[in-house]
């Protein structure tokens, strides 16, 4: 009967050891980066006004007769925006932890003005809590809010303005132990049923 070589015996556990310790500290390092992050995807459509070559499916006319009236004021070029975002970050985003110094918000550029309150579509449930209105003191900017978004939790919401082409719309905010905001690219937005197609995919449906 061979007689085992404590050496060699003892290589190969701390080779094991080690590499055991490899992996503990691996799968400390990922839990360690699971972080949450607010991700969006946003398309314009024009209602009146000068029209690009994309189509739009709320066309109405481009005959230059043609505006909106909205509190004294005539808007002659008008669009509805549709920003759909959610967290696509493993680690639950709280609305609470938002920078004062930097909120939550829709931005258009500064040509533009938000016609009366943006519509909250669809959120992917109820207990998220989630809002959009337009801001007092600055026309151009929707201010949105949320009690909490869990993995893949979000909301899609509608806003008519007034002004611009449609270029330069973000979404801006931040948020304390989270990564920064990504944009997604433009929304493919579907309807399905009278639900909202991105929603499904994207976003935990529970409507």
């Amino acid at each position: 009967m061979n007689i085992p070589n404590w050496r060699d015996v003892l290589t190969v556990a701390g080779f094991v050891v080690g590499v055991l310790g490899l992996l503990a500290a691996y799968i400390q390092w990922r839990l360690a980066k699971i972080e949450s992050r607010l991700e969006y995807r946003l398309v314009t459509f024009k209602i009146i006004g000068p029209f690009e070559s994309r189509w739009s499916p709320f066309r109405a006319s481009n005959d230059p007769n043609l505006a909106i009236l909205y509190k004294g004021r005539t808007i002659s070029s008008a669009s509805r925006a549709y920003v759909a975002l959610w967290n696509s970050g493993r680690k639950t985003l709280d609305g609470d932890a938002r920078l004062a110094e930097e909120p939550l918000r829709i931005v258009f550029p500064d040509d533009c003005v938000v016609l009366g309150e943006p519509n909250v579509l669809v959120q992917t449930r109820p207990s998220i809590h989630f809002s959009a209105t337009s801001n007092s003191s600055q026309e151009n900017v929707v201010d949105l809010a949320f009690a909490f978004l869990d993995y893949r939790d979000g909301a899609l919401v509608e806003v008519l303005y007034g002004g611009g082409l449609g270029r330069g719309v973000k979404l801006e905010g931040g948020f304390k132990s989270a990564q920064t905001i990504r944009d997604g690219g433009v929304l493919q937005l579907r309807t399905t049923r009278g639900r909202y197609e991105f929603i499904r995919r994207y976003c935990r449906f529970r409507g």
